[in-house]
């Protein structure tokens, strides 16, 4: 009997441990079918916040012709201000506020005290004079400095009489300069230096690597700042709203900030949101730095390629190569000069001249004209100012347009 009752006690915890197991397989089963749905959401999720991320890059407008409408639309934005100069080259603006500014070609400086309806010559190079004018910049109606190929030139009349900058004459190596910002009585100028690349059979081989130079008493006092090593030369330099300072380089990812003006650091642009070509590459050249008055910046390369930095500093691509432009567009389709009244609104000059509009802070643009071609455009307060051939032109976005309407 009791050996009886052990063999049904022993039939019965069997039969429990096969229920068990049966059991455990089956939570096992689904556990595991639940594990696979989870990554498989994941995937999509993720394939479908990428390919999001790819539409959303900026592309041209389907009617790249650009229909009458929008034409239309856009030539009503603008409001005529008067004739520009005419000259060789293309036209540099510099406005110091709604009356009084300068603008400058290779050879000639123009000022103008009515807000840009008429202009006098300031100054000129003679012809026979090798120097080229590249930048302009004043800090008040009097004091401001022109940027050349052979050094930088400061005036304090105006720019009636102009006269060589000694810190830049004084350097025991040629220096290059190439662009020039100012923010109160701060002043920055970007170029490139010649240093001691290397030393061969006794004999001093030389390369120019990028230089940043700074005055923070509106001239009186110059310095050579202290940044990392980088080959060829600074293109661009800017101030953020906040007095932030930025400058590019001739190199992809040489992109350098600096709190003070004197000490720089570079940018850290790796970052996923940041192309990895861009990242690691060195063959694009930086060719446009713009801000907006909230701080935002956004810099165009060479290849067609535009990044997009916050007021805090982190960066992002908005367009990547091919995104905007077609094959016929091969060696001008990038945007050599763009200009953001916020960081929805904005326009930009192709190489070849045409301009394009945004109202998506750069995620996607229309061509609005095909026939006019524009020299340079820059911020007034809410507004763009645009010069051109056919004159100086005035363009509101958003409320700024619908107030000047009423």
């Amino acid at each position: 009997m009791a050996i009886r009752d052990r063999r049904n006690q022993g039939r019965t915890n069997r039969l429990f441990n096969s229920q068990l197991e049966e059991v455990m397989h089956k939570y096992i089963t689904v556990a595991f079918l639940l594990l696979v749905a989870v990554f498989f959401q994941l995937n999509c999720s993720l394939t479908s916040a990428l390919e999001e991320r790819e539409n959303s890059s900026v592309h041209l407008s389907e009617d790249v012709s650009a229909t009458d409408v929008q034409r239309n639309l856009f030539l009503q934005k603008l409001n005529k201000i008067g004739e520009i100069p005419v000259g060789k080259g293309r036209p540099r603006l510099f406005l110091l506020n709604e009356k009084t500014g300068w603008l400058c070609r290779e050879k000639e400086v123009w000022k103008t005290l009515d807000g840009g309806k008429n202009w006098k010559s300031v100054f000129r190079f003679n012809e026979s004079d090798p120097s080229r004018i590249l930048d302009i910049a004043f800090i008040n109606e009097l004091k401001g400095w022109i940027v050349t190929n052979d050094g930088v030139l400061s005036t304090d009349d105006g720019g009636l009489i102009w006269s060589a900058v000694s810190f830049f004459r004084n350097l025991s190596e040629s220096v290059i300069t190439t662009s020039i910002a100012v923010r109160g009585q701060k002043v920055i100028v970007g170029g490139s230096r010649e240093t001691v690349n290397e030393i061969k059979a006794e004999r001093s081989i030389f390369a120019f690597d990028a230089a940043i130079f700074y005055s923070p008493d509106s001239g009186r006092t110059w310095g050579l700042a202290q940044m990392p090593q980088s080959k060829g030369s600074i293109s661009k330099v800017g101030f953020r709203e906040d007095g932030t300072l930025l400058a590019i380089g001739e190199i992809s990812n040489d992109i350098f900030t600096s709190l003070d003006g004197f000490t720089w650091k570079r940018e850290n642009l790796n970052s996923p949101c940041i192309d990895k070509e861009l990242r690691h590459g060195n063959e694009y050249k930086p060719v446009s730095l713009s801000f907006d008055k909230a701080g935002n910046a956004w810099i165009s390369y060479n290849d067609g390629r535009i990044i997009f930095s916050d007021h805090f500093g982190h960066w992002y691509d908005i367009a990547l190569p091919g995104d905007m432009w077609k094959s016929d567009d091969e060696g001008l389709a990038y945007f050599e000069k763009l200009c953001f009244i916020n960081s929805e609104e904005g326009l930009g000059i192709k190489a070849n001249g045409q301009v394009l509009e945004t109202t998506t802070g750069g995620a996607e643009w229309n061509l609005v004209s095909n026939e006019i071609r524009y020299g340079d455009i820059v911020l007034e307060e809410n507004k763009c100012v645009l010069a051109f051939d056919d004159g100086l032109y005035m363009m509101s976005f958003g409320k700024a347009y619908l107030n000047d309407k009423k």
